[in-house]
């Protein structure tokens, strides 16, 4: 992954790496067969889960005692970090060049603004 914008760091793309190593070695070692991106399909159904409990908890919608969660931004930030990592692995296991896709995604939205 090339590094187009300020979040998408040397180290977030360390990062990607590790995580995505992690899990082939996870997958690999569980002996189940099948394609490693359905499972960051369904890790990604997960974590936007806890994102959605998380905000909830925030506005006090969600009994974030019970379930661990803290009840402001800085346990939000840390859902939305878990979502993007997951994207971001997701992305990898099929191929898809993220800073390619942002540049188009933003040309696109910049010519949609100017309309």
């Amino acid at each position: 992954m090339k590094t187009a914008n300020k979040w998408l760091t040397r180290d977030l793309n360390k990062l990607v790496e590790e995580q995505k190593l992690w899990v082939s070695e996870m997958f690999d070692a569980s002996g189940k067969s099948g394609e490693r991106y359905i499972y960051q399909l369904v890790k990604l159904s997960e974590e936007v889960g806890e994102l959605s409990e998380a905000v909830l908890a925030k506005d006090g919608l969600q009994r974030a005692k019970k379930l661990g969660l803290e009840g402001n931004n800085e346990g939000i930030a840390v859902e939305i970090c878990d979502v993007l990592m997951v994207l971001l692995i997701l992305a990898e296991e099929l191929g898809i060049d993220m800073d390619e896709a942002l540049s188009k995604k933003i040309e696109i939205l910049e010519k949609r603004r100017l309309e």
